[in-house]
């Protein structure tokens, strides 16, 4: 019950380096080992013989995992016993590592309506009377960036962080507070059981600064209007003509006082999300 040699056989030796988008690098590599052993051996003495690959190992100097070794009894004193290898490379060949691939990166677009309050041009919508009109909407077009890479490490929390988040920092040629990551995973890849790495696939959504500034992008935006007005150092119940209570709200200046000139409509806008570096997310 022993094996007696182990023999690499040249003939069953091969390889191959392949990509689907000129950007990834699939690697596969193929070994074949002649096993000379007693009439007795079992197969799993075959599988452990030393210098046998495992499964998991790497191929010699590459990031390429042996995922399959399988061994055919072609006598009562041999195996042949054929190893391969499968994984990824970086963009500098097949030994460099798969953390270095090139990222894949598309650039889309999405659509949403959005409640608006202002035209184009600025101006308030209202009637002729001056009364606000609810629920005009506008169709806004969002560029969105897709990017997909290679990482050594993932950290949840950070990205849960940056899913909360508008851009400080200039990314992809958009100005600050205008990009906001959207979506994102992260798969798991084990190349080897000393070599993990994760295959992260990102989305930003580049909001269109539609009646504000860029860094204002994804601010909250409301009239500013309510039932009481500021009179002085008073802060009362906004009445009509008739100095009887409104039963709609008012326009009201910066200040809270009232503001009856529906042009001069002022607008408050609230900060949603924080603001993070995206070049420190290292996607481009």
């Amino acid at each position: 019950m022993s094996v007696l040699s182990v023999t690499q056989m040249w003939s069953r030796s091969g390889g191959s380096a392949s990509t689907t988008n000129g950007l990834d690098t699939n690697t596969s590599f193929t070994e074949g080992y002649q096993v000379v052993h007693t009439y007795d051996t079992t197969i799993l003495e075959v599988l452990n013989a030393t210098g046998i690959p495992t499964k998991g190992s790497f191929y010699p100097g590459t990031f390429a995992t042996c995922r399959d070794v399988d061994a055919t009894k072609v006598g009562p004193l041999m195996h042949i016993v054929v190893a391969q290898w499968e994984g990824e490379a970086g963009q500098f060949g097949v030994a460099d590592s798969p953390v270095n691939q090139l990222p894949e990166i598309e650039w889309g677009d999405t659509v949403s309506n959005e409640p608006i309050d202002v035209d184009w041009d600025g101006n308030p919508i209202v009637t002729a009377n001056g009364e606000p009109i609810k629920g005009a909407t506008m169709e806004i077009a969002d560029q969105t960036l897709s990017v997909s890479r290679n990482y050594a490490a993932f950290s949840p929390w950070l990205t849960h962080q940056y899913r909360h988040s508008v851009n400080s920092d200039t990314f992809a040629g958009y100005p600050p507070g205008t990009a906001r990551l959207v979506g994102f995973s992260a798969t798991f890849q084990q190349s080897s059981t000393s070599f993990i790495y994760w295959k992260v696939n990102a989305r930003i959504q580049f909001r269109f600064p539609y009646n504000t500034t860029p860094d204002k992008a994804w601010y909250y935006r409301t009239r500013h209007e309510g039932f009481r007005v500021k009179i002085g150092s008073d802060i009362v119940r906004a009445v009509d003509k008739f100095q009887v209570p409104v039963t709609t709200p008012v326009l009201l200046k910066s200040d809270g006082t009232l503001e009856t000139n529906p042009a001069n409509a002022h607008f408050l806008e609230f900060k949603r999300y924080q603001s993070l570096p995206y070049s420190a997310l290292g996607l481009l």
